[in-house]
């Protein structure tokens, strides 16, 4: 990467395009480099770091108690980092106000909201 342009140089072979792409044309190409459809993705303002730089969140049980879990990241994009340990799909964990509880600190729920239409 160009420290200057903030531009990367490399050779792309096209095949099957309508020949109007001539040289010293520019291109803006979207590159996925990362994908995983099972993926736990969290918003980054649950996940918490402990003093050791452990990252942790709060996931809460169906007896609405509040229980700190370690858990091991991934690849965050956009403020949504992937959870690769120590969460399962479906747990419910805390998005807000996670700062001030404690472990098996007991929370209450927002109630549903209701689908207006």
């Amino acid at each position: 990467v160009s420290s200057e342009s903030r531009a990367v140089k490399f050779d792309l072979k096209l095949q099957g395009f309508n020949k109007k792409l001539l040289p010293g044309m520019m291109a803006q190409l979207k590159i996925p480099v990362y994908r995983n459809d099972k993926a736990i993705i969290v918003n980054d303002d649950a996940i918490l770091s402990s003093p050791d730089g452990k990252r942790f969140l709060f996931v809460v049980g169906n007896d609405t108690i509040a229980r700190r879990r370690t858990v091991k990241t991934g690849v965050t994009v956009n403020r949504m980092t992937e959870i690769t340990e120590g969460l399962n799909q479906g747990e419910m964990i805390v998005v807000a106000g996670q700062v001030t509880l404690k472990d098996n600190m007991k929370v209450s729920l927002p109630a549903p909201q209701k689908n207006s239409k």
